[in-house]
C-alpha cells in the first residue's frame, strides 16, 4: 500500500514538473517571436534609411548632371516643381506624424525638409553662376551621406 501512494505522489510531481516545463517552454516560444518581430523590425529601419541616403545621394548626382546638360530656363522651372513636392511631402509626413503620432515619420518630414531646403539653396546658387557649385554638391551628399550614417548605426547597436 504504500508503495502505490508513493507511486501516485511520484506520478503527481511529474505531472508538476511536466506542466512547469509546458509553461516554460511556451514563454520561451514568446520570447523567441517578441525578439524575432523586433529584430525584423530593426532591420527594415536600417534597410529604408539606406534606401534613402542613396536616393537622396542620386538626387544630388542628378541635380549635379542636370546642371550641365539643361539649360537655365527649363533648370529653374524644374527646381521650383522640386521644391514644391518636396514641400507637399513634407506636409504629408508631417500630417501622418501627427495623426500616428509617430517619431520616425517626424523624422523623415524634418529630413525632407532639409532635402528642400538644399535644393532651394542649390537653386539660388545656380541662378547666380556660383563657380563652386560642385564643391555645394559634394557638401550636401557628404552632409545626408555622413547623417544616414550616424542614423543607422545608432539604429543598429540601440537595444
Amino acid at each position: 500500500m504504500a508503495n502505490k501512494k508513493e507511486s501516485q505522489e511520484i506520478t503527481k510531481k511529474d505531472q508538476f514538473d511536466v506542466k512547469k516545463l509546458e509553461s516554460i517552454e511556451k514563454e520561451i516560444k514568446r520570447n523567441k517571436k517578441k525578439i524575432s518581430k523586433e529584430t525584423n523590425l530593426k532591420r527594415t529601419n536600417i534597410l529604408s534609411n539606406l534606401i534613402i541616403a542613396i536616393f537622396i545621394v542620386v538626387y544630388f548626382a542628378m541635380l549635379l548632371k542636370a546642371t550641365i546638360n539643361i539649360p537655365a530656363i527649363e533648370l529653374l522651372t524644374d527646381f521650383k516643381v522640386f521644391i514644391v513636392f518636396e514641400l507637399v511631402c513634407t506636409l504629408i509626413l508631417l500630417e501622418i506624424s501627427i495623426k500616428k503620432d509617430s517619431a520616425m515619420f517626424f523624422t523623415f518630414a524634418l529630413e525632407m525638409m532639409a532635402l528642400g531646403v538644399a535644393t532651394l539653396a542649390y537653386m539660388n546658387l545656380y541662378s547666380m553662376n556660383y563657380p563652386k557649385i560642385q564643391l555645394f554638391t559634394s557638401a550636401c551628399v557628404g552632409g545626408f551621406t555622413i547623417y544616414y550614417l550616424i542614423k543607422i548605426i545608432i539604429r543598429a547597436f540601440r537595444k
